[in-house]
């Protein structure tokens, strides 16, 4: 089977890897040709958690990455994602399947980007709720893979072949675990809820660059019980769409098989060595706000669900950074999918 891994950061690069030595056939493909270049020379050493050396073939053209590719992987950003789907929209093979990690929306704003494409290729968008692979980069071409999380959830357009992505990579994913909508997978992300509250209400810390531990100084009580409101709104949304969705701490619990019962602990032990980042242009705030937390406001205020939390927070980051973040984020027709959902739920 062949994939084609788009987009050559940390987590491009480690699957892309990893895929190499499970026996697949992958590509790898980024737009910077300097980074290419460098992968080309050095290959790509996983370390912990996964070990291995290989040198896998890297492009700066998407036409020849999802050339004959069964699976096309997208590990960019969400701030990629147009960019990336614009492109390869007219290289599309028939019976393709495109795989978001993970999704913030991206399934969704992909059929809006290829429209009828899609369709008539029979090409399957997918999505999980999060990274299977927590992973950083230590040097060009070498990633340190931090953790394996033990349960992914995957959603698809159409929504029955979500079961059928799963059977088809169980061999090389068998965490991966099928639902019923991509709603469901783009709800449960929770790096939305978790991440902008510490990085704002550690302000001074990020703009003086004063290095601390993001979670286990940053996720203070009282930022904690913050990050807990939010999620209760998300939570109402889910609700309100008829959308299966669990507690953040549920979440961390299943991914890192723990039995945490109170979050504060769990951000705290989790992750106590995690290093905050210590820029704003960071996709702790560029990603996870417009593309996160813009979403679920914006399908807040469309299904009559109050979200102060959410609301207040966007606002802050705007005026604090000078972004119109609302402006930024992902485009979606919410009236179409809140009337869709909603039907399909009755």
């Amino acid at each position: 089977m062949k994939f084609a891994v788009i987009g050559g950061g940390n987590t491009g690069q480690t699957f892309a890897a990893f895929l190499t030595l499970q026996g697949q056939e992958a590509i790898l493909f980024d737009r910077n040709e300097e980074k290419v270049k460098n992968l080309e020379v050095s290959g790509i050493r996983l370390q912990n958690r996964l070990v291995g050396h290989v040198h896998v073939p890297v492009t700066t053209s998407i036409e020849e990455a999802i050339r004959g590719a069964s699976v096309i992987l997208v590990t960019t950003t969400a701030g990629g994602h147009k960019e990336v789907c614009q492109r390869m929209k007219c290289h599309l093979q028939e019976g393709q399947t495109i795989i978001i990690m993970p999704g913030y929306w991206g399934a969704l704003e992909f059929s809006s980007i290829l429209g009828d494409v899609w369709t008539q290729k029979r090409i399957v968008l997918a999505e999980t709720d999060a990274m299977m692979l927590v992973c950083r980069s230590l040097e060009s071409g070498v990633i340190d893979v931090k953790a394996i999380k033990s349960k992914i959830t995957v959603g698809a357009i159409p929504a029955d072949q979500a079961t059928g992505v799963v059977q088809q990579l169980k061999h090389l994913f068998p965490q991966w675990e099928a639902v019923s909508s991509v709603l469901e997978t783009s709800l449960n992300n929770t790096n939305v809820t978790v991440h902008p509250p510490v990085m704002l209400f550690n302000a001074g810390r990020v703009d003086a660059v004063e290095p601390f531990k993001f979670y286990y100084q940053g996720a203070t009580q009282r930022t904690t019980d913050y990050i807990e409101q939010i999620d209760q709104e998300r939570l109402q949304i889910a609700v309100k769409l008829g959308v299966g969705a669990v507690s953040l701490l549920t979440l961390l619990n299943t991914f890192y098989q723990r039995d945490f019962d109170d979050l504060y602990n769990a951000l705290r032990t989790i992750f106590s060595t995690s290093i905050a980042p210590l820029t704003f242009s960071h996709r702790y705030i560029t990603e996870d706000i417009p593309y996160g937390l813009v979403p679920i406001s914006e399908l807040g205020r469309k299904l009559g669900v109050k979200t102060p939390y959410t609301d207040k927070l966007i606002e802050i980051a705007s005026l604090y950074l000078s972004k119109d973040f609302r402006a930024e984020g992902v485009r979606l027709d919410l009236d179409l999918l809140v009337r869709n959902q909603q039907s399909g739920a009755q």
